[in-house]
């Protein structure tokens, strides 16, 4: 089947109603160019009129339309970086231009006169920007433009590697300005905020990870120093990963630091390796909060001295004395305040 549509042959055209322009199946997916172009042929003026602008009046004549990239990015479901790629496109072939501020860009068709006339079938000529031209002449020498730029457009997608590459060496800049320009100063300064706050976002996550491999680094220094004064070196791994969990701070390495070298010295002195805790059971019980005692039992024969007895029993009178004598001043209270 030959998919190459000769317009040349072609009589007549077929009206569209400017409401398609906003028919859910119109804008229900992302655009084709070509479906891009007859948009741009139903958005723009067909006449001479104002609108109004930050409350000033602003003239928009036939063939023209205020707009800006992000919008018709967002209506084609297109990428601004498409878009521009689009309008330069349109550009080269003559057919559209623009003009951008800091409020607005203005799209302006050229020859919008050809593009929507009331020409019928019979009649090919029509006047155009003030000049009498043959439609039938002018879409035949469009049409040869148009299919000399499909097969240069499938050429380059062949080629598409090639191009690339020739694209970062020699066309890189110049594309970016011509780009930039269908911007509007509001929109480049959002672009460089997104940018800015990419860049942000980056060297943050940047941080973060040095500031994961540092604290990784420290706990490993830690851990092997809790390795080497614990006394029983059996289950390292599971010790390790018991570690990774708990993640002490320095506070806390001070205290298991502090609680082995004590037990060390109390609960372990005496026993074996065999009976003190696996490494791993002593971080999860989390046994260096045990409480140890260090002061020695007194002696259970011990018999306290007569002098401490007789000095307990006369501080027990003196007490009993003074709460007797307390306990007789309340009934004699009680009696008064009865009669």
């Amino acid at each position: 089947m030959n998919r190459e549509h000769d317009l040349r042959k072609s009589s007549g055209f077929a009206p569209v109603y400017r409401n398609l322009s906003e028919h859910p199946l119109w804008l229900g997916e992302p655009f084709t160019r070509g479906q891009a172009w007859v948009d741009l042929l139903m958005l723009v003026n067909y006449k001479d009129s104002k609108i109004m602008i930050d409350g000033a009046m602003v003239e928009v004549k036939k063939g023209q339309h205020i707009t800006s990239v992000a919008k018709l990015a967002e209506r084609w479901g297109w990428s601004r970086t498409k878009v521009m790629s689009y309008f330069n496109l349109l550009k080269t072939e003559q057919m559209m231009d623009w003009e951008s501020d800091n409020k607005k860009t203005v799209i302006t068709l050229t020859n919008y006169g050809f593009w929507n006339s009331d020409i019928s079938e019979g009649n090919t000529d029509q006047q155009i920007d003030g000049t009498v031209v043959d439609i039938k002449k002018t879409s035949e020498k469009h049409q040869k433009n148009i299919k000399k730029t499909s097969e240069k457009h499938q050429k380059d997608t062949n080629n598409k590697d090639n191009k690339d590459n020739k694209d970062k060496k020699e066309n890189k800049r110049p594309i970016v300005q011509s780009q930039n320009s269908l911007l509007t100063d509001r929109e480049r300064q959002e672009e460089k905020e997104r940018e800015k706050a990419e860049e942000e976002k980056k060297r943050v996550a940047a941080e973060k990870r040095k500031e994961k491999q540092q604290e990784k680094k420290k706990q490993e220094e830690k851990f092997s120093k809790f390795w080497e004064a614990y006394p029983r070196k059996e289950g390292r791994k599971v010790a390790t990963q018991r570690w990774e969990k708990i993640k002490p701070d320095d506070a806390l390495f001070d205290q298991i630091m502090e609680a082995i070298e004590r037990q060390k010295k109390t609960t372990w002195k005496d026993k074996e390796v065999k009976f003190i805790p696996h490494p791993s059971t002593w971080l999860n019980q989390e046994r260096w909060t045990d409480q140890v005692s260090t002061s020695k039992p007194q002696a259970s024969g011990k018999q306290p001295r007569h002098g401490d007895t007789v000095k307990q029993d006369s501080e027990y009178e003196t007490k009993s004395s003074r709460e007797l004598d307390e306990l007789v001043r309340r009934m004699q209270r009680a009696d008064t305040d009865t009669r």
